[in-house]
């Protein structure tokens, strides 16, 4: 199941939300995207709103900028691998 930012932000508040990840986008240079990690483990992609398509971000600090409004004080993120 995928997500927006405003159900995030509800289920944060509900203590549903351990960890917002954010993760280089997939066959794409330059983009990331953000991974939501559940308090039971299970890893969600931030979605835009009322659509399934994945959100993309231009920069790190668009992406974390956005897991801040969802609550999150803190953000992982992976390094993309060089080739």
């Amino acid at each position: 199941m995928n997500v927006d930012r405003a159900t995030c932000q509800q289920l944060f508040r509900h203590g549903v939300l351990k960890a917002a990840v954010v993760v280089p986008f997939p066959m794409a240079n330059d983009l990331w995207t953000m991974e939501i990690e559940r308090a039971d483990g299970v890893r969600e992609q931030l979605t835009i709103a009322r659509k399934k398509d994945p959100k993309t971000y231009k920069t790190l600090a668009a992406a974390m900028a956005d897991a801040g409004r969802i609550g999150f004080k803190e953000v992982r993120v992976k390094i993309p691998e060089q080739h």
